[in-house]
This record gives C-alpha cells, sequence and structure tokens, in this order.
C-alpha cells in the first residue's frame, strides 16, 4: 500500500494461523523500488530487501532514547492509515471472521474486495 492509501499487493491467503512473516517469504516479491512500511512483526525484513522501514524495538528491560521514540511516533502516523485500510476490509467480513466458503475462491474474492476498497478511495 502506498501512502496515498492505494492497496497495491495482495498476498496468497494460507490456511490456519500462520504468521506474517513466514506469508511475507512464501508470497511473491515485492517490487524493489517500493517503500514497505512495516510494524515489528516483520523484524528481520529489512535485511532481506531493500526500502524497508520498520520501528526501533525496545531492549529488554532497557529505553528508547528520545530520537527513536520520535522516529517510532512519526512512522506510527504513517502506519495508522495502513491500519486503517485493514479496517475497511473488515467491514467486509471477509478479513475479520472466519471464512467458511471453497479456499479455492477466497484469494479472487479478497483481490476484489480490494479492488472495491481502491474504487471507493477513487483510484
Amino acid at each position: 500500500m502506498q501512502t496515498n492509501g492505494k492497496i497495491c499487493n495482495v498476498s496468497k491467503s494460507y490456511p490456519g494461523s500462520e504468521h506474517d512473516m513466514r506469508v511475507r517469504r512464501k508470497s511473491d516479491s515485492l517490487p524493489q523500488e517500493h517503500i514497505k512500511r512495516v510494524d515489528l512483526g516483520y523484524q528481520g525484513l529489512d535485511k532481506e530487501m531493500s526500502n524497508v522501514i520498520i520501528p526501533h524495538k525496545k531492549d529488554r528491560g532497557g529505553t528508547l532514547s528520545e530520537s527513536q521514540r520520535w522516529y517510532n511516533s512519526v512512522q506510527s502516523s504513517v502506519r495508522i492509515l495502513i491500519e486503517h485500510k485493514f479496517a475497511q476490509l473488515k467491514k467486509f467480513r471477509i478479513l475479520g471472521e472466519v471464512y467458511r466458503n471453497f479456499m479455492k475462491k477466497h484469494n479472487l474474492r479478497w483481490s476484489i474486495i480490494a479492488g472495491i476498497i481502491n474504487l471507493q478511495c477513487g483510484f
């Protein structure tokens, strides 16, 4: 997703509980020129690909410096736009609830819903 709110990539769906990083590694590679803003669930992604922006993590028992806290604050103000887009997708209930239909059609429906959200936003 770009900072303007357009959904530009939808990964394949996986049944059951699957960690975000494992899904990212199994999925198609993202374009190198795009900036990837991720949360702390994707630690290590910045070592695997370029243009990854990840917040600073506090060490166990330690504290973040003032500049690291400011950096995390700036990143969270951008990430909140992405989280709002997830909330829009969950309104269709395909993401927010258990999917009880044919798994074969889940990826197609997921892509269609992402397209509908893009149309609603004027893309």
